[in-house]
């Protein structure tokens, strides 16, 4: 390379500077819009912090009740929230939900979106820790050691017993055994008995 500038054998350092993308006109249905073509790291967290509470929230009503995740929601919501931060588009009551079925509008807009793919990699794979997580959270070796700890400061517990204590001590077992019974690991281990 010819630009290169050497000083004392030392490459000279050069400042960049950065030019935000110029919005991108689009058209759906006769009806001009503006694109910004590039999620910004800070917009990039907000909609994969969003995607998460809506993907594994329990609170929600799902419209998809096989499932233990709100994918649909979460998806939804997310094109939702890329159309509020990216486009010119005023969603409107109602019209937002009907476009939701027009995936080439969608396609489109993902094509237009230049770090699209990598922003929604990062986010599958955030998302795939978190279920990980909370299936070793909730895996029968975390359930059990749980318990053996409980049991081995009951036991310690035991030289100082008083009558109230056992009683204490009783409901504390019956509440661990219903704990361990109501498990959904334990529950999916005896479904297969």
């Amino acid at each position: 390379m010819t630009d290169k500038k050497e000083e004392n054998g030392k490459i000279v350092k050069v400042v960049l500077e950065y030019k935000k993308l110029e919005p991108i006109e689009m058209e759906y249905n006769g009806t001009k819009y503006l694109l910004l073509p590039h999620l910004s790291v800070p917009e990039q967290v907000f909609l994969i912090k969003r995607y998460i509470e809506d993907y594994f929230s329990v609170d929600k009503e799902r419209l998809l009740s096989v499932s233990p995740y709100n994918l649909f929601e979460a998806k939804y919501n997310q094109l939702n929230y890329i159309l509020q931060i990216l486009t010119n588009v005023d969603p409107g009551e109602g019209f937002v939900s009907k476009l939701y079925g027009d995936e080439s509008f969608w396609d489109t807009l993902r094509e237009k979106i230049d770090n699209y793919d990598s922003f929604i990699d990062k986010q599958d794979k955030i998302v795939q820790e978190v279920k990980e997580g909370i299936m070793l959270s909730s895996s029968i070796g975390v359930v059990v050691e749980s318990l053996v700890e409980k049991l081995y400061s009951l036991l310690e517990k035991f030289s100082e017993i008083t009558p109230e204590e056992v009683e204490k001590l009783k409901k504390s077992g019956l509440e661990l055994l219903e704990k361990l019974e109501d498990s959904s690991i334990i529950k999916d281990a005896t479904r297969g008995k």
